[in-house]
C-alpha cells in the first residue's frame, strides 16, 4: 500500500532569496509582484507582522517601513530555477510524482514504519542539495495530503493523516473553507445547511452530498474520508494556451515603444510552447489603458497556419498590436495568448514545403538553446531591443543560478 505525500516549499520566493542572501534570514521579507504591484510571497515574520497576501504594496508601505520590512522584486528566472532543482531532487524519492506548482508536488511513498524517517530525510535532502525549507504532508489520498502539509508547516515539517484517530481528531476542528477545493462561495453554501467542520461534511449521505456537490464534490468528500479518487497525473496536462503580459513600468504612449512590448512577450510566449512540443495555430493581442478613471481594453486574434517560428508570430502580433494602437492613448499593460495549440511531431508536412519548415525549427532550437545557456532574452527578436515599457523592478536579486554575469564570485584567501 502507498501513501500520498505533497511536498511544499516553505515561503517559496522568500526562501529562494535567502539561500545567496542569508543575512536575510530571521527577518521579516516580503517580496512583490511584476511592475512592484503586488506582495506575492511574504515570510513567517512579515506574515506575524500583519502583512496580508495579495495587497497592492502602496497599502503596507508605512507597515513595511516601520518594521524595517525587507522589500525585494519578484526574480521568477531565479525561482523557476530552484523549482526545477528542487521536483529533480524530489524524483530521486518515488518514481510517481505530479508536480502541482512551482513550490509543490505530490508523491507516491510506501506506508509503512519506514515512511516518517523517509519523509524526514527527504526534506534533509532537499535542505541540503538545493537550500529550500519544505513541509511534508502524508495522507492515503490527495486531499488530505494538502490538509496535512498545512499542518506541517507548523508542525515540524512532517505531519501524517495516516491513522484514523489522528485524521478523526483533525477533521473534526477542520472548518470546512480549509479544504483544497472548497472555495468561498462553496463554504457560505455549506454553511447554509449546518455544515462547518470537515467532520460534518463527511457525516454526510453520499445521496445528499451529490445533490448539494455534484459528482466532483462528492470525489472530494471521499477523498476525505480517505478513499483515493484522484490519481497523480504523472504527465502533465497538455496546454491549451501560453500567456504572456506585463504591466508597464510607465505609461507607454507611442507605437514604437508597444510593438516592441508586444514583440518581447510573443518571443517569451514563443519560447515557451517550444519547451513542449506545441505550435500554436492562433494569438491574441491585447492592451489595457485608464480612461476618466475607468481601466479600459481592447483586443484582436488571428488565426495562422499552426507555428513555433518566433519570427512568425512576432510579425502577425504586431500588425495586430498596430491596427489597435490610438495616438494619445496611454497604455498601462499588454499581453500576448497564443492559441490553438497543438503536438510539433503530430504535424503534417506541407506537400510543397521547400525545408524552409526545417530550416524553422532547427533556427528556433538554436536560439532556445542558445538562452538556456547564456541566460533568457540573450537571443531576441530586434523588435523587442527597446525597453521603455519595461516593469519597474528596482528591488530584484540577481539570477543567481542561470546567468554567467550574475553568478557569486568566490575568492579564496591564501
Amino acid at each position: 500500500m502507498n501513501a500520498v505525500a505533497l511536498v511544499d516549499c516553505n515561503n517559496f520566493f522568500v526562501s529562494c532569496e535567502r539561500v545567496f542572501r542569508p543575512e536575510l534570514i530571521g527577518r521579516p521579507v516580503v517580496v512583490l509582484s511584476g511592475n512592484d504591484g503586488c506582495v506575492i510571497s511574504r515570510s513567517q515574520e512579515a506574515k506575524a507582522l500583519g502583512v496580508p497576501m495579495g495587497v497592492p504594496f502602496f497599502e503596507v508601505r508605512a507597515l513595511a517601513a516601520e518594521h524595517d520590512i525587507v522589500i525585494l522584486s519578484g526574480n521568477h528566472e531565479l525561482y523557476g530555477d530552484f523549482s526545477r532543482r528542487v521536483m529533480m531532487t524530489l524524483a530521486d524519492f518515488s518514481p510517481e510524482m505530479e508536480i502541482y506548482s512551482i513550490d509543490e508536488a505530490f508523491l507516491t511513498l510506501p506506508a509503512g514504519p519506514e515512511l516518517l524517517p523517509v519523509a524526514v530525510r527527504l526534506r534533509e535532502t532537499v535542505r541540503c542539495w538545493v537550500g529550500i525549507p519544505v513541509s511534508v504532508g502524508l495522507a492515503p489520498t490527495k486531499v488530505l495530503a494538502k490538509l496535512a502539509s498545512e499542518r506541517a508547516k507548523s508542525g515540524g515539517g512532517v505531519f501524517s493523516l495516516l491513522e484514523t484517530s489522528e485524521r478523526e481528531r483533525v477533521l473534526a476542528a477542520t472548518p470546512v473553507g480549509e479544504v483544497w477545493g472548497i472555495g468561498k462561495r462553496l463554504d457560505e453554501r455549506l454553511a447554509s445547511y449546518g455544515l462547518r467542520t470537515v467532520a460534518e461534511l463527511c457525516a454526510v449521505p453520499d445521496r445528499t452530498l451529490q445533490r448539494i456537490l455534484g459528482v466532483g464534490g462528492l470525489k472530494l468528500v471521499w477523498e476525505l474520508r480517505g478513499t483515493p479518487c484522484l490519481a497523480l497525473e504523472d504527465c502533465p496536462r497538455p496546454r491549451k494556451t501560453v500567456t504572456c503580459s506585463r504591466s508597464f513600468g510607465s505609461p507607454v504612449g507611442t507605437e514604437e515603444s508597444l510593438l516592441s512590448a508586444v514583440a518581447s512577450f510573443t518571443a517569451s510566449a514563443a519560447e515557451r510552447m517550444r519547451r513542449q512540443d506545441l505550435r500554436a495555430g492562433g494569438l491574441t493581442v491585447w492592451t489595457e489603458w485608464r480612461e476618466e478613471g475607468r481601466l479600459l481594453s481592447d483586443s484582436r486574434s488571428a488565426e495562422l497556419e499552426p507555428t513555433a517560428d518566433t519570427r512568425l508570430l512576432v510579425a502577425r502580433a504586431k500588425s495586430l498590436a498596430e491596427l489597435m494602437f490610438v495616438e494619445g492613448r496611454r497604455y498601462k499593460k499588454a499581453g500576448v495568448t497564443l492559441l490553438g495549440l497543438e503536438a510539433g511531431l503530430s504535424a503534417q508536412r506541407e506537400f510543397f514545403d521547400d525545408g524552409s519548415a526545417d530550416r524553422a525549427r532547427r533556427l528556433m532550437k538554436a536560439v532556445d538553446g542558445l538562452n538556456g545557456a547564456f541566460g533568457s532574452g540573450t537571443l531576441k527578436p530586434a523588435a523587442a531591443l527597446r525597453d521603455a515599457w519595461k516593469p519597474r523592478s528596482q528591488l530584484r536579486s540577481p539570477c543567481w543560478t542561470t546567468r554567467w554575469k550574475d553568478l557569486p564570485a568566490v575568492t579564496a584567501c591564501g
